[in-house]
């Protein structure tokens, strides 16, 4: 054998190990990825909270008396407002578009 063949020859070798360490590492990263990884970014995608400015015009939202808001977060769709009020804390889900109350959430404390 000459040089060439040789050099040749552990190319090869060394293409083919190569080969198959990255079938490896591809078949690894397959089998140990959860299924519910891409279920689970996919909500977390739609729940992003945006830190740009947005324009919500002028909305009244009208809280319950002795009430204080104290959390207020503004995602793609919905503002979620949080508020303490004498009765206990209540949650606010507003629609951005047309200022509506989706839902109101009261968090009663439950029983000893």
């Amino acid at each position: 054998m000459d040089q060439k063949e040789r050099l040749a020859k552990a190319a090869a070798i060394i293409m083919g190990v190569l080969l198959i360490a990255s079938i490896v590492v591809f078949l690894v990263l397959i089998l140990i990825r959860s299924p519910f990884e891409s279920a689970e970014k996919e909500l977390i995608e739609e729940i992003v909270v945006t830190d740009a400015p947005v324009d919500l015009g002028n909305l009244d939202i009208e809280i319950p008396y002795g009430g204080e808001v104290v959390s207020l977060e503004a995602t793609r769709y919905e503002i979620l407002v949080l508020i303490d009020t004498p009765d206990g804390q209540q949650g606010l889900v507003i629609d951005r578009n047309s200022g509506s109350v989706l839902a109101r959430l009261r968090f009663n404390p439950g029983s000893p």
